[in-house]
């Protein structure tokens, strides 16, 4: 599932028409009235937006630490800066865990995700088959 919603949904032909795909997975609801969050990326010039962030422990999710160095190794061989800084040092700061987006509902920009940097990034994660591992 986490392959699927990662990498191959964005290489599906019939997702090339729409601007935005939502995720709600089925154990998942929304209580009440709420925004409209095509509208409100749209306005924001969003690419993704997820409703929690998270921690993976290295305890209860063997290898994540795996994970996060293999996300800094990417940056460094491709002499990628963050454009978040505060954010992508919260993220790796905790001693064996790793922040994450907690995407069980989700909403991501489709032009976004097929772009060839995206799409290089995707393949190199998925090539350490780390979505099967981690």
């Amino acid at each position: 599932m986490i392959r699927f919603w990662f990498k191959t949904i964005f290489e599906l032909p019939q997702l090339h028409k729409y601007e935005y795909i939502m995720r709600l997975d089925d154990d998942s609801k929304i209580l009440g009235r709420w925004f409209n969050v095509f509208d409100e990326m749209c306005r924001k010039n969003a690419v993704y937006f997820a409703n929690n962030v998270d921690i993976d422990l290295e305890d209860q999710l063997p290898s994540t630490m795996n994970m996060q160095r293999v996300i800094f190794d990417y940056m460094k061989q491709n002499n990628i800066k963050p454009k978040q800084l505060n954010f992508f040092k919260a993220m790796h700061s905790f001693n064996k865990t790793v922040k994450s987006y907690y995407n069980s509902f989700e909403v991501s920009k489709v032009e976004f995700f097929r772009r060839e940097e995206v799409r290089r990034w995707v393949d190199a994660i998925d090539s350490t088959h780390g979505i099967f591992k981690y």
